[in-house]
């Protein structure tokens, strides 16, 4: 995505990065893009526009945020996201709808582009859930904001006097402090706590043969980058290509002067903590005794052995809180996954003696089911046998049905006796005829 785009690119998820690139704190991580929520996402930031300045551009609903965040983009390192909570729903909507596809300034044209991402719970010290990459954890906001050393859950007051909501900001390196005390930090300066600066992502040496970024010097006339003499002195290089007297160091802000060979003023800021300290630009005199400048050398050895100290003991009680709470969580994590796997013991448990009990109700129906078996064997079998007797008995029917034919036929015909007693008693009854009217004539 490059700045000054006009089309609103379509994606699901947005990939991000938190931390120092040059530190251990570096993370990488995926936005997830949801349909609503109360947690968005403005992308397409140019990085010369400082994070207070969008949040002026967004003033009408400064009241309404609840968190905001500085994350940085892992495709373009010349922008960076913003992510907001706000109170609701409705008024993430209500943002979205009158600043999406807007321009941040009048004077370019860079589109800014809105998107809801889903997010972890409820809880407003929650960031949002990510996948893929590893998780981007949520800020402490139990501690003291770096700005006005006050508890970072305390309401602080406003230059009219007002309670601010008390919405927390964290930036890209991942401390959190107030918002409204963040937006009175010279950001110029980098994180309150850590100094970084993300204004200096991206930059390096401008030979193409180097890739130093740290010391990284600025041509005041040209703007040309060049790494230190302790480096491959290409700063050093330039200025007798040029004749260009004065470069700026990128990190302090600091001016070297070629010629005098000193820096042009006697403050500087300490790199450690931003703080100006006494920059000492005279050059020891060839004539000055070797045991002054013994003295002075054992007496600079001495400060900066102090500082260092100072600096590692700092450094080693900010890793130790860092990896205690990185402890703390794991710990938090195993007590959770540790009552997961009781709960699942739990379900699973439950769910075995479910199937014994189901496993001896099948077994009583199977034994129910083998004996209605059996039985309806036993029939079928007293059935085939009785189909058996009764085919035979059709059988036998069978065959005698011509022998009872042949003597239903002989009962039909007359004997022949019968039929010569006919005829005898036929001439008998003539005969009586013939004597009845004899009798009867007179």
């Amino acid at each position: 995505m490059s700045g000054g785009a006009t089309e609103d690119p379509i994606h699901t998820t947005i990939r991000y990065f938190t931390g120092n690139p040059r530190s251990v704190g570096h993370k990488e991580g995926i936005l997830r893009v949801c349909l609503r929520s109360d947690t968005v996402c403005v992308e397409n930031v140019p990085k010369f526009i400082l994070p207070t300045e969008v949040l002026g551009h967004f003033a009408t609903y400064r009241g309404d945020m609840v968190r905001f965040r500085i994350l940085g983009c892992v495709s373009n390192q010349a922008q960076y996201y913003i992510v907001i909570r706000f109170s609701s729903a409705e008024k993430a909507e209500a943002f979205k709808i009158q600043y999406n596809r807007k321009q941040v300034t009048a004077l370019g044209n860079e589109v800014l582009f809105i998107r809801y991402i889903e997010t972890g719970s409820s809880d407003v010290g929650e960031i949002p859930t990510m996948e893929e990459l590893p998780r981007l954890e949520s800020s402490d906001t139990s501690g003291n904001c770096p700005v006005c050393l006050e508890e970072l859950h305390t309401v602080v007051e406003t230059d009219e006097g007002e309670a601010d909501n008390g919405a927390l900001w964290t930036t890209m390196c991942g401390h959190t402090a107030h918002m409204l005390c963040l937006q009175k930090w010279d950001h110029s300066m980098g994180c309150p706590v850590c100094r970084f600066n993300p204004q200096e992502l991206g930059m390096v040496c401008s030979d193409p043969t180097c890739q130093e970024v740290d010391p990284l010097w600025m041509c005041l006339v040209c703007g040309h980058l060049g790494c230190g003499r302790y480096q491959k002195s290409h700063a050093e290089a330039h200025y007798r290509q040029t004749a260009h007297t004065y470069c700026l160091e990128v990190y302090t802000g600091s001016v070297w002067d070629y010629a005098g060979d000193g820096f042009v003023h006697r403050l500087v800021a300490n790199r450690s903590d931003g703080k100006p300290v006494n920059q000492d630009t005279s050059v020891p005199s060839h004539e000055e005794s070797l045991d002054i400048q013994d003295a002075k050398f054992e007496s600079q050895m001495d400060g900066w052995s102090d500082a260092y100290s100072g600096l590692l003991e700092s450094q080693l009680e900010s890793q130790r809180s860092h990896f205690e709470g990185q402890l703390d969580a794991v710990r938090e994590e195993l007590a959770k996954r540790s009552e997961e796997l009781a709960t699942e013991k739990q379900e699973l448990a439950t769910r075995i003696d479910t199937t014994i009990a189901s496993r001896a109700a099948i077994k009583k129906e199977t034994a129910k089911l083998r004996k209605r078996l059996k039985d309806a064997k036993q029939r079928h079998t007293d059935l085939a046998q009785e189909v058996s007797l009764e085919r035979s008995l059709l059988d036998q029917a069978k065959q005698s049905i011509p022998k009872y034919k042949e003597k239903l036929e002989s009962f039909a015909k007359p004997p022949p006796a019968l039929a010569s007693k006919k005829e005898t008693l036929g001439a008998l009854e003539a005969k009586l005829a013939s004597l009845i009217a004899e009798l009867e004539s007179p």
